[in-house]
């Protein structure tokens, strides 16, 4: 039960802030942090997290985050103008994410 998005416009180190929120979560709880937190990367983050959930074809209450994986991805360079002939690069960056979700054990309280 995963998804994966590859090439997010979006940069690997934003992208992480994101994913610390809801690691090791329950789905209901990570949706609503990422719902409420108000950043591009949350935004694109939960996004993922619902298709991993319609690929697993169960319930929110069965399901927990396992891992979540961000990667690098693609650079585009770019260049800007400077003084005396002169340019600077500028990178464009992108991500890969990738989100596992796993069934909740049931353990009977003993």
């Amino acid at each position: 039960m995963r998804a994966i998005l590859n090439n997010a416009k979006i940069s690997e180190k934003k992208m992480v802030l994101a994913a610390k929120l809801v690691r090791r979560l329950d789905v209901s709880k990570a949706q609503m942090q990422l719902k409420f937190a108000g950043k591009k990367s949350c935004d694109i983050l939960l996004k993922v997290l619902n298709s991993a959930i319609a690929n697993s074809k169960l319930s929110n209450d069965e399901l927990f985050i396992d891992r979540v994986e961000i990667g690098r991805g693609m650079q585009l360079k770019r260049h800007n103008p400077r003084a005396k002939g002169r340019s600077d690069i500028i990178i464009k960056r992108f991500c890969n994410i990738r989100v596992e979700l796993k069934k909740k054990e049931v353990t009977n309280g003993k």
